[in-house]
């Protein structure tokens, strides 16, 4: 009884104040019901609807009706100009929060998947929600592909003259710097990664059943292009110490990918310009990334399957996001060059028992430690698999021959037509 009778005394002094809160909540509900869009308008047709609101409300502050609420509705349009340029497009693009609590959802969500990835207990306070940015932030994914230096190189320059300036605030423009962003579809991006056929003649018998006679003819023809290659990059001031190679595979979430075939209407990261060219032609849709934008991206769909090497089909867990594997055994398309360079005016600097030096560890690396290393990334990605129950699968002759005539006929010729 006595919290009724408080309320009944709240009511009766707040009387005078509710016939304006109704006829301001009359109007609050009327712009709520056009921009929930029940019945799916387009962004052009909400925006036709809610501006005929808008004039609606501005016509009746002009009548002696509308004077009650004249502060209100006068703030209420300003707020909706301030907010006008970018209400809209939320019903135009897919996936893109509608409400704060929409928004605070998808953040969350990113949160939890960055925390997830990197195993740290806080997330990175990097998501800005200023301005244009906001549309942006709210999108699946940003793929950062380039200008890590240049942004290195800018916050220096801030730094250099922020202290230069006794008047600094902090709004001057040595304190911005330029992004540009597109969409995944208008920009590629290309990886370091190189295509290397083989492993120059070394362990071939190891990878493949060849005879004695056919072993050396593969490693005479390997050490001529290995030679030549050595020639030109020191005639471009590189010293080659050791050749270093791996290789790596195809997962994917549809299924396995043992042919060209297999590929058409993927979503796929490959690896490298030459198998982005190949995979393309095959039927697939290339989306070009660094191997540590790929769990996200596996997760969230915007690839289903990808190429990469042993150890980042590992290091980045991608056992928890694959349901298949094509991995590297007898037989496999993808390799990367890893080589130990030096600047050949360093090595000239050199005497010739530090060059010696260099020269013995280079061999040992060559003779022991670069095929046993590989073959132990290989097996660390058969366990990670086999442990996590992705379907593995082992490249045959047979596949492999299919690979090698779909590659002679668009990435070797593409390839041909460009040097």
């Amino acid at each position: 009884m006595r919290m009724h009778a408080i309320l009944d005394k709240a009511l009766a002094a707040t009387a005078e104040l509710w016939p304006r809160l109704a006829a301001i909540f009359a109007w609050i509900a009327q712009a709520a019901a056009i921009l929930d869009n029940p019945l799916q308008y387009p962004g052009a047709t909400v925006r036709a609807r809610y501006q005929a609101l808008a004039e609606r409300l501005s016509a009746h502050l002009s009548t002696p009706a509308g004077e009650p609420i004249r502060a209100w509705a006068s703030h209420f349009l300003k707020i909706t100009r301030s907010y006008w340029p970018g209400l809209f497009h939320c019903y135009d693009v897919a996936g893109l929060p509608r409400t704060d609590n929409d928004l605070e959802h998808l953040f969350g969500r990113l949160r939890h998947q960055e925390r997830r990835i990197t195993g740290r207990k806080v997330a990175t306070p990097g998501l800005i929600v200023r301005g244009s940015v906001r549309v942006f932030a709210a999108l699946d994914a940003t793929y950062v592909a380039d200008g890590h230096h240049r942004a290195k190189s800018a916050s220096r320059v801030r730094a250099l003259r922020r202290d230069r300036n006794p008047d600094h605030t902090g709004k001057e423009d040595y304190n911005r710097t330029l992004a540009v962003l597109f969409p995944h579809d208008q920009l590629q991006v290309l990886a370091y990664n190189r295509e290397i056929g083989d492993q120059m003649g070394k362990n071939i018998q190891k990878k493949r059943s060849v005879s004695d006679d056919e072993a050396r003819e593969i490693a005479a023809v390997m050490q001529k292009q290995k030679d030549e290659v050595d020639a030109l990059m020191e005639a471009n001031g590189v010293k080659n110490l050791v050749w270093a190679w791996f290789d790596g595979g195809m997962g994917s979430k549809l299924r396995q990918i043992k042919v060209p075939a297999d590929v058409k209407g993927t979503k796929l990261r490959a690896a490298g310009k030459k198998f982005e060219f190949m995979m393309r032609e095959a039927g697939a849709s290339i989306t070009s990334m660094p191997s540590s934008e790929t769990y996200h991206a596996l997760s969230t769909g915007v690839l289903d399957t990808m190429m990469t090497s042993s150890a980042s089909f590992v290091s980045y867990r991608l056992y928890e996001v694959l349901k298949y594997i094509n991995a590297p055994r007898d037989y496999s398309i993808w390799y990367m060059a890893e080589n130990l360079i030096i600047s050949q005016k360093t090595w000239d600097r050199l005497t010739p028992e530090q060059q010696q030096i260099f020269m013995e560890v280079a061999e040992w690396m060559h003779e022991n430690w670069i095929y046993d290393n590989f073959k132990t990334l290989v097996d660390k990605l058969i366990k990670a698999y086999t442990d996590a129950g992705v379907d593995i699968h082992y490249m045959t002759e047979a596949e492999f021959n299919a690979w090698l005539e779909f590659a002679k006929e668009t990435a070797w010729k593409n390839y041909a037509s460009v040097i």
